[in-house]
């Protein structure tokens, strides 16, 4: 039996290679097995808890969740005898991630899985991947969802700018947190945010310097290897050769610098962001940093297994890294789509960034939206641009020339979700011409005028994006989460509600490139605005009270 959607898609500008992997060579799959319940059921589950206020939930605690939504021991059963018939062994089974991780050789997952295995290379970056697609044994025909590691083409891009570092000003996280009302007797004690990150690494030292320079406590951070994946920085002199090619120091001359090499340190550099603008925004908050290849097994493996950490449970799942719906096998935008209803069924909030190139046209101009922004069960992270007066600022849409490029919030309508019932009133298709998930949800700001300081490798830079906003947003919601005694949860339902509207500072002034701009209520551009924390604490807290 063939898989559906199994047939790999190769993205414009990729060769083929003459050379073959080494058949002998050990790889690990991942294989993803069908839930226990009906992709209707959860979608049910999931709506209504979209429909109940964040106290009126009752959350699934992790046995239960297993039971109602995880794989059965019989699909498991049915995989592991699979794979020891083809010789595979079987490195994890797990009904809560649902799915069963194996390893073996390249020979042998060729002939379990009827491959021919093929390398590629797209943009100095070799890949394997295989002709045709995945086929598997007739009594797994309904029971495999997907299998991730066949392919280990990279998928996602991160969402991080760096910029000169001789601005007149930097931006303090307290600023933004004042400016915009974050509750201010809290400080995320008790809540952990999980970081996926998908390359790159970070220095304890910056870290340590950074917190140090705010005056604020080192946070705890642990940090979580995933397929191998650990924490591994670009050295400093590769950081600084990056910095130095893209502008962001006072170098007089501009050095090339190797695609692979520029990918490391700018992976390091989103890193570093993440971590020291979360516990820069939830001070109290511990931090759990999930390293990971960057490719679809990675990226599932890393979120299922910091959703289902029994020691490490999280309260908020943040991560800046995304890439065009259309560039993604669709497997693995629903396999990681069914993680996030998981996600709200448990009681996580998951933030996603929602890009740095605007509305993203294709090569004939029609706009197109991120991945996993574009899922209905995340909170989706637009960018604004502050304007600063004296003691006043007001916001307009991040749309920033910059020297190496213009930059601006992500957002449009996917081709891939419909329209959320709770986003129904919002106008998507009469503001874009177009019906589907409207994206962005929110907004805060990610502009390199007065962009953040940070430390990278022992260097002092300005950095923003979308990036910035996650982590923003996360510190927000784990700040009244400990106001709350409890998580909010799948917020992103509630956030669209009438009595909602007056949470949000509404940019009505710019534009994300050449279809969509700024404009009363929800908009392509920077969603429903950016919070007033104070405002959406008081609504939770009174609802509470009022249950």
């Amino acid at each position: 039996m063939r898989l559906k959607n199994s047939q790999p898609e190769h993205l414009s500008g990729t060769r083929l290679l003459r050379r073959k992997p080494d058949s002998a060579g050990i790889i690990t799959v991942t294989v993803v097995v069908r839930s226990a319940s009906s992709g209707k059921s959860r979608e049910k589950a999931v709506r209504q808890i979209s429909s109940l206020s964040p106290h009126q939930r009752k959350h699934l605690g992790g046995d239960e969740f297993v039971r109602r939504h995880g794989a059965r021991k019989k699909d498991l059963a049915l995989i592991e005898n699979f794979a020891k018939r083809k010789g595979l062994r079987v490195v994890e089974s797990n009904r809560a991630r649902r799915c069963v991780v194996l390893s073996g050789t390249l020979d042998a997952f060729s002939k379990a899985f009827r491959v021919d295995f093929t390398m590629h290379t797209h943009r100095g970056f070799a890949y394997r991947s295989h002709r045709n697609g995945i086929y598997i044994s007739p009594e797994l025909d309904g029971v495999v969802d997907a299998v991730f590691g066949l392919e280990n083409r990279a998928l996602m891009s991160h969402h991080a700018f760096v910029h000169v570092a001789d601005r007149s000003r930097h931006m303090d996280p307290e600023e933004v947190a004042k400016a915009y009302h974050f509750p201010a007797k809290s400080n995320g004690k008790g809540q952990r945010i999980a970081i996926v990150e998908l390359g790159g690494g970070f220095y304890e030292s910056d870290i340590k310097s950074y917190f140090q320079n705010l005056k604020l406590t080192v946070p705890k951070i642990t940090t979580v290897q995933i397929d191998g994946q650990r924490n591994d920085p670009a050295s400093p002199d590769l950081i600084k050769k990056i910095l130095d090619a893209m502008g962001a120091t006072n170098a007089k001359a501009k050095p090339s610098i190797d695609s692979v090499d520029a990918s490391k340190a700018l992976w390091t550099i989103e890193a570093s962001l993440d971590i020291e603008l979360a516990g820069a925004f939830a001070n109290g908050a511990e931090i759990v940093v999930y390293f990971a290849p960057n490719n679809a097994q990675g990226k599932y493996n890393a979120l299922t297994s910091a959703l289902h950490n029994t020691q490490y449970p999280p309260t908020i799942i943040s991560c800046s890294w995304g890439a065009v719906e259309a560039n993604l096998d669709p497997d693995f935008v629903r396999s990681l789509d069914q993680v996030f209803q998981d996600a709200a069924l448990l009681g996580v909030t998951v933030a996603f960034s929602s890009g740095d190139s605007g509305d993203d046209p294709d090569n004939c101009g029609q706009p197109r939206v991120h991945f996993p922004a574009s899922s209905p069960n995340v909170i989706s992270c637009g960018g604004t641009h502050w304007i600063s007066h004296e003691e006043e600022f007001h916001e307009v849409v991040w749309n920033e020339q910059l020297p190496a490029r213009v930059a601006r919030s992500g957002g449009g309508v996917s081709s891939v979700f419909s329209t959320p019932e709770w986003q129904a009133s919002a106008g998507v298709e009469a503001k874009t011409g177009k019906k589907g998930r409207g994206v962005p949800d929110v907004a805060g700001k990610a502009d390199m005028a007065a962009g953040y300081g940070m430390i990278v490798g022992g260097y002092s830079v300005t950095m923003g994006g979308t990036s910035s906003v996650v982590p923003l947003w996360a510190g927000l919601i784990a700040r009244m989460n400990q106001e709350l005694g409890k998580n909010t949860g799948y917020l992103t339902s509630f956030l669209y509600q009438h009595d909602c509207v007056d949470l949000f500072m509404d940019i009505t002034e710019g534009n994300n490139g050449n279809h969509y701009r700024a404009e009363p209520g929800w908009d392509a551009c920077t969603g429903l605005g950016t919070p007033n924390g104070e405002k959406l604490l008081s609504i939770l807290t009174r609802t509470s009270r009022n249950k």
